[in-house]
């Protein structure tokens, strides 16, 4: 009996080897090392949705990614998986899209002094003068019975530039509105103005977007 179980056992742990290399595929990337050394191979990108348990056709897990890569140098035979606490980030390019991860350190609640403080890779999601980043963060739901998957997904965004550090896009004592935020950030004055009033700090992406079609019309700014 104990002979049936094992061999059962190992056919699953090959069949799921076999799943899993059937829903990942691979690109060209590079790893960042703790001395800034940067290192050229494949990185690893998964098909499979670990929030909802979907097959993403057209795309990969991203929130996965502010956890952890999958990374192979170039005349390596394995990947090796690396967390935000062992390099300084990574990057890749999927369909002509560059994606940029940076690893920060993050405030978090909690009871002990080690839980409030974590490190996070964090996407780049716009370049510029002041950088915005994007971190996610996956809730269980148990209390909501309507919903078929307990798991959820929401989005933290952060600013970041060499004078200002990084700086969580939330209400504060310093930051009452999104406009107080791109004051901190020296955002041009005459586009804050511009900004339409029913914005609030969920549409920091939006507000991207209008700053670089009003720069493209301010080209001297």
């Amino acid at each position: 009996m104990r002979k049936i179980l094992l061999k059962t056992f190992l056919v699953l742990l090959f069949v799921m080897k076999i799943n899993l290399n059937c829903i990942a595929f691979e690109v060209h990337g590079y790893v960042i090392n703790n001395k800034a050394d940067t290192t050229y191979g494949t990185i690893k990108l998964v098909q499979f949705n670990q929030v909802n348990g979907s097959y993403l056709i057209h795309g990969f897990d991203m929130e996965s990614l502010n956890y952890k890569v999958s990374f192979k140098g170039i005349g390596k035979k394995s990947f090796k998986t690396f967390s935000p606490g062992t390099i300084l980030g990574f990057g890749f390019n999927y369909k002509s899209v560059d994606f940029t991860y940076r690893r920060f350190s993050l405030k978090f609640h909690g009871v002990f002094q080690k839980e409030r403080q974590r490190f996070r890779f964090l996407c780049l999601v716009h370049a510029g003068k002041v950088e915005l980043y994007q971190n996610s963060i996956l809730l269980y739901n148990s209390t909501n019975k309507y919903m078929n998957d307990p798991n959820t997904v929401y989005y933290d965004y952060y600013l970041f530039n060499t004078l200002n550090g990084l700086v969580k896009v939330c209400s504060n004592k310093q930051n009452k509105s999104i406009c107080d935020l791109l004051r901190q950030f020296n955002f041009d004055e005459k586009f804050i103005g511009e900004i339409p009033e029913t914005y609030g700090f969920t549409d920091i992406r939006l507000v991207y977007e209008r700053y670089d079609t009003w720069l493209s019309l301010h080209p001297c700014r």
